[in-house]
């Protein structure tokens, strides 16, 4: 940084009270170094992740990676796991079935007009239009057979 700044080798290494050599040899390094060693047990990683994906429990995962070869302890895979876990995506925001139940009877409601269901949801799941669909034909039967405690009024 202070050598794109103009500064010169020299300058740099009196600074910082290093070598010339030193100073060149951070120069070249392109990224930070990692104090990481890697671990034997990193190529289960991959597996890990798959397994937490697919909702496996901890048990499950142990059995699985003890079957592929994994020899380590369990505190050592657990570690691994709450690392996979720490580094996954956010999990999607899911909305209560009750929820969409309820919007889709009273968006089926013609006493409801401002009532409808959320772009989003539509979006993830097509098939709530169709029972949209169906909620208004049900609100349609019951209006004919004129039930009161069926149409809310």
């Amino acid at each position: 940084m202070k050598h794109e700044q103009g500064k010169n080798i020299s300058a740099i290494s009196r600074e910082m009270n290093v070598s010339r050599n030193t100073v060149y040899k951070y120069l070249k390094i392109k990224e930070p170094p990692s104090h990481r060693r890697p671990s034997r047990f990193d190529a289960f990683r991959p597996l890990v992740s798959d397994l937490l994906k697919s909702n496996k429990g901890a048990n499950e995962i142990e059995r699985i990676c003890r079957h592929e070869g994994y020899t380590g302890s369990r505190s050592t895979l657990n570690k691994m796991v709450a690392q996979e876990i720490r580094n996954a995506p956010a999990p999607t925001k899911s909305v209560r079935r009750s929820k969409i139940l309820t919007r889709l009877w009273k968006a089926a409601d013609p006493n409801e007009s401002d009532v409808s269901l959320e772009e989003s949801w539509t979006e993830k799941q097509p098939v709530l239009m169709e029972l949209q669909l169906l909620a208004l034909s049900f609100r349609r039967i019951f209006k004919e057979k004129k039930n009161p405690c069926l149409t809310n009024g």
